[in-house]
């Protein structure tokens, strides 16, 4: 007998037309932020598979990160210059990078949506993106939060020199992938580096994490570019066929997210390696317009 499916394992999303008498916080957190995937009064183009489909570069993508990322560096700097401070309290490192990291990823989803307007979205022509889903609205507020909380204390943590993580960081995550996420791969990175003569300080993380947070966000909006993700191994990995683009992983949750393909979301080239990468549709080399290339906007 099948198991009947969870409620809270839906995607309908309702809510930002429903009464707001029966938001919560967290609903009024993403209105007051604006933090929503798409506009309800804007129309979003819709594409045959069939249609070209826009380029966008490695360095349109570089420029954008580079700007937000440089930009809490530079206040760190003012903060101690005027101070005349030597360094900052970790609290307060703390405190201006988490908000920092936030205000970047607000800033990222809006470029998104901005995005999505002008050139749609893959399989636009099936199905509309999804939106927050009406029975994980706090989920997906505090998993963020989560996330980028959990990044900068690590950074702050492994920047003071200390290689043994204690049973505390373990309050980052409580599930196995977010676990992996953010403390298991970050932690192995930082010992590999640091075994390799290369230890990170707190201002490389941040670049990384910044890096990392811009793919993986990108990676999971479905726009209709052919864009790759940032790495400077993108032409190596794109002689052997195994850099990532935003169709990649798309298919990965259209076609059944745990037992699916294209499992990477930085490269494919582990997917190359098991025999787990999909061919592209909208993607596939022959329907890419290099012509009329598309643009990270950064207003």
């Amino acid at each position: 007998m099948s198991k009947a499916p969870n409620p809270k394992d839906s995607m309908k999303s309702t809510w930002r037309t429903a009464s707001r008498d029966t938001w919560t916080w967290s609903h009024w957190i993403f209105e007051t932020l604006d933090g929503y995937p798409t506009a309800l009064d804007k129309p979003v183009p819709k594409h045959p598979k069939t249609d070209k489909i826009p380029y966008l570069s490695q360095w349109s993508q570089h420029v954008w990160v580079l700007v937000h990322a440089v930009t809490p560096l530079l206040v760190h700097q003012a903060i101690l210059t005027f101070t005349g401070r030597q360094s900052l309290h970790p609290l307060l490192m703390f405190l201006l990078y988490f908000n920092a990291f936030n205000i970047i990823l607000i800033r990222e989803v809006h470029t998104l949506r901005k995005m999505g307007h002008r050139w749609g979205f893959l399989d636009g022509d099936v199905h509309d993106r999804d939106g927050i889903p009406d029975a994980s609205v706090t989920k997906v507020l505090l998993s963020a939060l989560k996330g980028t909380g959990g990044r900068v204390a690590l950074a702050i943590y492994f920047s003071y020199d200390r290689a043994h993580p204690n049973p505390l960081m373990t309050a980052f995550a409580d599930e196995e992938q977010e676990f992996f996420d953010l403390v298991g791969i970050p932690f192995l990175t930082y010992m590999s580096l640091r075994a390799m003569g290369l230890p990170l300080g707190f201002y490389e993380w941040w670049l990384c994490h910044q890096y990392i947070a811009f793919i993986e966000v990108a990676g999971h909006s479905g726009l209709r570019l052919h864009a790759a993700g940032l790495s400077t191994f993108h032409p190596i990995l794109q002689y052997f066929n195994a850099e990532i683009v935003v169709e990649d992983h798309d298919m990965h949750h259209r076609k059944g997210w745990r037992k699916s393909h294209n499992y990477g979301k930085q490269t494919r080239l582990w997917d190359r390696v098991f025999g787990t990468c999909l061919e592209r549709v909208e993607s596939a080399a022959d329907n890419v317009d290099y012509v009329n290339p598309a643009h990270v906007p950064l207003f």
